[in-house]
């Protein structure tokens, strides 16, 4: 009976360091968007590779501690410390005077901490180290288990409930008669593309030789068209099942947000347009971007991931996803990793440049979809295919002047975004090309539309101007419908409204148009429309 009570002991306190090391992981899992974006699965690898590293640490301490008791003592402080690095230097640099809040000197006060402590353990009685092991043990574990209890109960609570889609019949939707032709459908979203109308009003910019361009390739562009929500997050799951968002109750609560932001995961991840086209023998394929969200599905028959960053440990590549990265970025792992350590050619430890802050990873990971997108209209022999392509441009930070080289100096943001835009603009243009030489006398239908329009600065819903509602809402928009005479779009069509017309030009489902309405947002909406359709920001540009 003894050695089975000495036994359950040792183990509580082997449990010690790998839970005071997952603590930091599981507040930074519940924190803000986090808990609705963050995949179970990349939760649960984070977990593993935390849980991994505290044994570890803790297998390094023994041999400096007289026993495992106080091994484990330094071993949860010292996993703590190292998961939560940049938070606790940020306290301590909130503290000490200017000369002195450097990184460098918050690391030598640290380790001068931890070897005193490693020396007052040593010498501190077995009975005080046993109550403060049993202390940490209770602390730690109490707060480990609430957290874990939030982030499981909200897993497993219903959130979709709360934000339910206003408009189901896409679901039910059937071809009235057989279609004549089922091509290839590519809809290509390119991120924060604002439309015609916001570029000429708010940022002084006439777009019409991209526009024209696509014209004289046959596509149609609607240049009144405007977004139905302003932000990513809402703007592909509503597209994407072609319809409208409604809320449980009409009086919406802050602690409503992360369910509803749960709930559009959800709808993007599951959409029912995607569904429709495979009820019709389609595949489905997601080229995704490096945001985590659109790296999963429930139903893509492929999905093509993009790492975010690339970290080296011992010469070995690791991909990181966003989440990956931002958890990171809090610890001491990424100071390591930022020393780039290497002998010779040999990588010991490398930070790799993320995508979206570096030109160089920015046009890989951009010319990376786009050779996916060529190389899946080259495949023969397959199933007709829905591709879903979310590209993150001409969408900030600002890395391409027009011909894809580097911005120049002295530019103001606006500057900045409408060189990246016209780079866009090229390659989106050859894109087009490639793909109708792929496909030859069999072309694919096209849609290039945009989720939103840039951010304007400083913008606020309350005190937004008419020029910034522009900006933001009017998106880009642009259609190839081939082998249809009469096609359904029109001028104003909006992101509900994209797969209505297309279903009803290609497969004879009768789908019923939704009104074109403009909101704010999913919860609590305020209702945009009369002020987007103003009559200086309708003529056509």
């Amino acid at each position: 009976m003894t050695r089975f009570l000495s036994a359950i002991r040792y183990a509580c306190f082997f449990a010690l360091p790998p839970m005071a090391a997952l603590l930091p992981l599981l507040f930074f899992l519940t924190n803000g968007d986090n808990l609705a974006e963050i995949d179970p699965s990349d939760g649960f690898k984070l977990l593993f590779v935390v849980a991994a590293s505290a044994l570890v640490i803790l297998a390094l301490c023994r041999p400096f501690m007289k026993d495992w008791e106080r091994a484990s003592i330094i071993a949860a402080i010292g996993g703590y410390s190292a998961f939560t690095f940049m938070p606790l230097f940020g306290a301590y640099r909130n503290v000490v005077p200017h000369f002195a809040a450097q990184s460098r000197y918050f690391i030598v006060l640290s380790l001068a901490v931890a070897v005193l402590l490693v020396f007052w353990l040593r010498r501190l009685s077995d009975r005080w180290v046993r109550v403060m092991a049993t202390y940490l043990l209770v602390v730690t574990s109490i707060l480990f288990l609430l957290k874990a209890y939030n982030i499981a109960a909200f897993e497993l609570s219903d959130s979709g409930s709360r934000l339910t889609l206003a408009n189901v019949d896409i679901d039910q939707a059937v071809p009235t008669k057989p279609a004549t032709t089922k091509p290839d459908v590519y809809y290509i979203v390119l991120d924060r593309y604002t439309g015609p109308t916001g570029l000429k009003m708010e940022l002084r910019f006439d777009n019409s030789l991209y526009l024209n361009s696509l014209r004289k390739r046959g596509f149609y562009v609607a240049t009144r068209s405007y977004g139905n929500y302003p932000g990513t997050i809402e703007s592909l799951p509503s597209s994407l099942n072609a319809s409208y968002f409604r809320t449980k109750s009409k009086t919406s609560t802050s602690g409503d947000a992360t369910y509803y932001h749960k709930a559009l995961v959800q709808r993007l991840q599951d959409p029912a347009v995607p569904r429709f086209f495979k009820r019709q023998g389609y595949e489905y394929i997601q080229i995704a971007s490096w945001w985590g969200v659109t790296q999963h599905s429930k139903i893509a028959d492929r999905i093509y991931r993009y790492d975010y960053r690339t970290a080296v440990v011992m010469g070995r590549a690791f991909h990181l996803t966003d989440a990956d990265d931002e958890f990171l970025e809090r610890t001491a792992v990424a100071k390591i990793l930022k020393t780039n350590l290497r002998i010779g050619n040999f990588k010991i430890f490398s930070w790799g440049k993320e995508a979206a802050k570096t030109r160089r990873r920015s046009a890989s990971l951009f010319l990376r979809q786009v050779n996916d997108i060529e190389r899946l209209a080259s495949e023969k022999g397959r199933a007709p295919k829905f591709v879903f392509v979310h590209m993150l441009m001409p969408h900030g930070p600002y890395v391409y002047n027009v011909n894809g080289g580097p911005l120049p100096p002295g530019l103001t943001n606006n500057e900045r975004y409408l060189r990246q835009l016209q780079f866009t603009n090229k390659q989106v243009l050859k894109l087009v090309d490639r793909l109708r030489s792929i496909y030859g006398n069999n072309p694919p239908a096209i849609m290039l539309v945009s989720d939103e329009g840039e951010h304007p600065a400083h913008f606020t819903f309350a005190g937004a101007t008419d020029a910034q509602y522009q900006e933001k809402f009017n998106i880009s928009s642009a259609y190839y419908f081939p082998g249809i005479k009469h096609t359904g779009l029109y001028q104003t069509i909006t992101p509900v409204n994209y797969f209505r017309v297309l279903m009803n030009d290609y497969f004879h489902t009768n789908l019923a148009l939704l009104p074109d309405r403009n909101f704010t947002s999913v919860s609590g909406a305020t209702e945009i429309t009369s002020r987007l359709r103003h009559p200086r920001a309708a003529k056509n540009p």
